[in-house]
């Protein structure tokens, strides 16, 4: 919810007018790491446009400092820093490499339940129970609108071989509700085809400012877009959807979805920012918008102590502005919303 005000923060202590753009991840913070059965990556491309190279370091920098065990004299410790700053130059120059994956869970196995998702529906985890809290009949009209919406952008013909069989709303992060979810299961029994559990959410259009734009025709070409260059084919059946004029962006949902919930010490925080340095070194200069790769390594030599100054000036206002509300909730009688080991 503070991505925007934090954005506009940044443009107040650095110089946007100088500083390559590319098309930026846009949220890369820790609780958008996964681990699917495609992969370790950061994930989640809600807020993806182009705008200025160093907003996704910063972005990284506040998010590892929040999540840190132990604090540092400063935004984050040296090593930390310097680990970020090797992983970014090694994926923005050898673009052809695939990205490093966090250790912490790139060698996670999936438990008997995550390996399918039959399994998955079966032993009702998380997006399963979700669903049918909030249960919805296979042939809700919205349901079978966005569902139909979703495969005609498709070329696989998906709803050849499969059809609803159960849907239900789910609550995204922060209390967002413009979700559904869709389990499709084979129209043949004897195929052998696993279920599919879809995930559609409402599209979040952020709007074009002198920094930060898009040149998409919708969300949701916006949003694969990102996803094909910073993760490329770790989303599964990706696509658009259109309900009531509303844009919706739908994606399989991998039984398999590993995060790193506790606080990082320091040997995890370096070589996360060195993993997620890769793959955003490596976006960037595949996503350069009116730059060159030396100008964008002679401005990163130049400024990335500046950028730090910056995330630690940024990170000490979100630290206050999150302890006056958490005493006018208190005042107030109110319970904060969403998990307090999130952002």
């Amino acid at each position: 919810n503070m991505l925007l005000p934090m954005q506009t923060r940044f443009a107040q202590l650095m110089d946007m007018a100088s500083t390559p753009r590319a098309l930026l991840h846009g949220s890369p913070h820790v609780d958008n790491y996964a681990k699917s059965g495609q992969g370790a990556a950061m994930v989640d491309f809600d807020r993806s446009r182009v705008g200025p190279y160093s907003w996704d370091l910063v972005r990284l920098m506040v998010s590892l400092s929040l999540r840190q065990k132990k604090d540092a004299k400063g935004l984050l410790d040296k090593e930390v820093l310097k680990q970020l700053k090797k992983g970014y130059l090694r994926g923005f120059r050898h673009p052809d490499r695939p990205f490093s994956e966090v250790r912490e869970l790139k060698d996670i196995e999936p438990e008997n339940d995550e390996t399918t998702t039959n399994a998955y529906l079966a032993a009702n985890k998380k997006w399963a129970k979700e669903m049918r809290r909030n249960a919805l009949a296979a042939d809700d009209a919205d349901v079978v609108k966005l569902v139909n919406s979703w495969a005609a952008g498709r070329a696989d013909g998906v709803l050849n071989d499969y059809y609803i069989e159960e849907a239900g709303r789910g609550q995204g992060s922060m209390g967002f509700r413009g979700l559904f979810l869709v389990v499709l299961a084979p129209r043949n029994k004897k195929a052998g085809l696993d279920r599919i559990l879809l995930n559609i959410k409402a599209t979040r259009t952020d709007p074009d400012t002198e920094w930060y734009t898009t040149s998409y025709g919708t969300e949701a070409e916006r949003m694969r877009a990102a996803a094909e260059l910073y993760a490329p084919g770790w989303e599964l059946r990706a696509g658009g959807a259109v309900l009531d004029g509303v844009e919706y962006y739908a994606r399989q949902i991998d039984p398999l979805n590993a995060k790193i919930k506790k606080m990082l010490n320091a040997d995890l925080q370096e070589d996360f920012a060195y993993a997620v340095g890769t793959q955003l070194g490596r976006a960037h200069r595949l996503s350069l918008k009116d730059a060159t790769p030396q100008g964008v390594e002679e401005h990163l030599d130049a400024n990335f102590d500046a950028v730090a100054a910056a995330g630690l000036t940024i990170r000490d206002e979100i630290v206050d502005a999150h302890a006056r509300y958490l005493v006018k909730m208190k005042r107030d009688g109110l319970t904060p919303q969403g998990d307090a080991e999130e952002e």
